[in-house]
C-alpha cells in the first residue's frame, strides 16, 4: 500500500443488516465498469494511495472509505450503496484511489447523517428501551453518535479473553442484557445495532486495520479487522474507531536478507537479475519466503514492489524487466522480505 490512508482502514466487505445472529453481507446489483489503456503514475502522492496485489487476484479489491475517485485499468464491477469493487479477472498491476480529506471530530460535532440510505431492522423491546434512555438528552446525530459509545464503555466490560456462545440466543440481545461481559465483536456489533436502532445508518465493514500515517506498508492477514461506519451526507461513509485493538503482530524470530549480486546496467524492455541470501539471525538458512524487489531512486522515498522473488534454501534469484515508465537514471536496488508466523521482516 503506497500513500498515507485518509483512515487506518482498508475495507473489503460489508455487512449491512442483522437477522438470526448473523450480519448479513448487502445485496445489490453491481455496475459493470471498464477503464484500459489508463495512465497512472507509480510515485507517492498526497491524498491517494495505491494497492499492488502481491500475489495476482480476484475478488473483492481493498479500497478506502469516505469519498474517493477509483482509477483502474480493468474490467471491475461496483457495488455503489456499498462503496466496494470486485475483479472478476487477474489483479495483477495496482490501481489507485484519490481521496477527499477526512472530516475532523469537529466536522462530524455539525455534520448529519445521510437519513436517505435505507436499510432494515427489528427491534426488540428492551433493545428499544436502551435507545430510548441513551438518546433522551441528543440534540444531533453526533451526540447519539457518543452516547452510544459510551454507554456501552461504561455499563459493560470489554475484554478480548471472552469468548461469548449464544448459541440460538440473540447475541445482540444476549450480551447487552445478561452478559455484560464480550469481547470487541460483542462491543461493535452491539454498537452497530444500537445506533441503526436509533436511526443512525451504520453498518460493519470487513478489511484490514493499517498502520498509520505511514506512506507505505505491506499489509498482512493477521491486520484482518471488523469495524463500523456510519454514513454522513457530506463525507460518505465515515469509520468509527472504537473499542480498538492493535491486530498487529510481531514473529519471533529475526532474519538477515542480503543483496550478493545485481547487474550494474539495464535497458528499457531487456532484463536485470538480482541475487540474494536470506538467513536467521543465527545464519542459518531459510526456505520458502518471499522477497519483495524495490527499485528506487532514493533508499529512502516510498515506492511500489517492482517484482518479487522465491527464497529456496536460503536464496532467492530473480529476473526484473525494465519496465516502460522507468526513466534512465541511477537507481537503488532495495529488497524486503515478507514477514510470516515465524520469521521478521528484513531488507538489504
Amino acid at each position: 500500500v503506497l500513500g498515507k490512508p485518509n483512515y487506518p482502514f482498508l475495507k473489503v466487505m460489508v455487512m449491512e443488516n442483522y437477522n438470526n445472529n448473523r450480519w448479513i453481507m448487502a445485496q445489490e446489483e453491481p455496475l459493470e465498469k471498464f477503464e484500459f489503456g489508463v495512465d497512472k503514475g507509480r510515485n507517492y502522492e498526497d491524498n491517494s494511495v495505491k494497492i499492488k496485489p502481491i500475489e495476482p487476484s480476484k475478488g473483492y479489491m481493498p479500497v478506502l472509505s469516505g469519498n474517493f475517485k477509483m482509477i483502474y485499468d480493468l474490467s471491475i464491477l461496483e457495488y455503489q450503496n456499498s462503496g466496494t469493487y470486485y475483479s472478476e479477472g487477474i489483479v495483477e498491476d495496482f490501481y489507485e484511489m484519490e481521496y477527499e480529506k477526512a472530516p475532523s471530530e469537529i466536522d462530524l460535532i455539525y455534520a448529519e447523517t445521510d437519513d436517505d440510505y435505507p436499510y432494515e431492522i427489528s427491534v426488540n423491546e428492551y433493545i428499544d428501551s436502551i435507545v430510548d434512555e441513551v438518546t433522551e438528552r441528543c440534540s444531533s446525530d453526533y451526540d447519539v453518535i457518543y452516547s452510544v459509545e459510551q454507554y456501552l464503555l461504561n455499563n459493560y466490560t470489554l475484554s478480548n479473553n471472552v469468548k461469548n456462545n449464544y448459541k440460538n440466543t440473540d447475541g445482540i440481545t444476549e450480551f447487552l442484557k445478561y452478559k455484560k461481559v464480550g469481547n470487541y465483536l460483542d462491543f461493535v456489533s452491539a454498537y452497530t445495532f444500537l445506533l441503526r436502532a436509533a436511526g443512525i445508518p451504520c453498518r460493519l465493514a470487513m478489511g484490514y486495520r493499517l498502520m498509520e500515517q505511514v506512506p507505505y506498508q505491506v499489509v498482512y492477514a493477521d491486520q484482518v479487522y471488523i469495524y463500523p461506519e456510519i454514513k454522513f451526507k457530506d463525507y460518505g461513509w465515515v469509520p468509527m474507531d472504537v473499542f480498538a485493538y492493535e491486530p498487529f503482530y510481531t514473529p519471533p524470530i529475526e532474519t538477515v536478507t542480503d543483496i550478493v549480486f545485481a547487474d550494474g546496467t539495464a535497458r528499457r524492455g531487456d532484463e536485470f537479475t538480482v541475487k540474494g541470501t536470506v538467513k536467521n539471525v543465527y545464519g542459518s538458512p531459510i526456505d520458502d519466503m518471499t522477497v519483495l524487489i524495490y527499485v528506487k531512486e532514493d533508499k529512502e522515498k516510498p515506492c511500489l514492489s517492482y517484482t518479487k522473488a522465491r527464497v529456496v534454501n536460503g536464496q532467492y534469484e530473480v529476473s526484473c524487466n525494465v519496465t516502460a515508465d522507468t526513466n534512465a537514471g541511477r537507481y537503488q536496488l532495495v529488497a524486503e522480505l515478507l514477514e510470516n508466523d515465524q520469521y521478521r521482516t528484513s531488507s538489504s
